[in-house]
């Protein structure tokens, strides 16, 4: 199986307490048997999409043992919860050739390499400083499309005071073909 989609709406959400924690527990455990009988080192597409089960810390181990071998093409993650910290392995994952984050913080280690593979990126509604999104950026030189999307708030400038304009980007990345930015106040 090549393509990998688990959301939420996979298990019944009983407004008692308890009940959704057994039923993360069972998505989670069906997520790691799923990797763990995965044959091929390849996934083309791993969509994680965890509206009301709250599962941050899960999804950072997802990460960690994707990291460990296997190749994703494709990565999906959708969280509800902004404060949602990229796991540092999530920068690992060195086959990536799409990836979409929807509603995380996002900062690369320094020893961030790039993503030599990376076509297309699409951040709606991440916190990412200009700072770290200029690194990324830059080390991803097959870049092809950019997304940014609802950012609360806007990049402006690169701390210590240097003015960095979304155009600024472009001098990173030179397949870049299309760049979006939509923000929201």
């Amino acid at each position: 199986m090549p393509k990998l989609v688990f959301t939420d709406n996979m298990v019944t959400l009983p407004s008692n307490r308890s009940y959704r924690q057994l039923n993360k527990y069972k998505l989670v455990s069906a997520i790691f048997h799923y990797l763990l009988l995965h044959n091929g080192p390849t996934i083309i597409e791993f969509d994680c999409s965890f509206v009301h089960l709250h599962m941050e810390s899960e999804f950072a181990q997802i990460i960690s043992y994707l990291a460990r071998g296997s190749i994703v093409k494709q990565l999906f993650i959708f969280s509800d919860n902004r404060s949602f910290k990229l796991p540092v392995l999530f920068f690992s994952l060195q086959g990536l050739e799409v990836v979409h984050l929807h509603n995380c913080t996002s900062e690369p280690p320094l020893t961030f390499n790039g993503v030599s593979w990376l076509t297309s990126m699409t951040f709606r509604n991440v916190e990412v400083s200009a700072q770290m999104l200029q690194r990324f950026i830059s080390k991803c030189p097959l870049l092809q499309s950019f997304f940014l999307i609802e950012l609360e708030k806007g990049i402006e400038s690169i701390p210590g005071g240097n003015n960095f304009t979304l155009v600024d980007l472009s001098q990173y990345v030179p397949c870049l073909r299309l760049l979006l930015s939509q923000s929201i106040i």
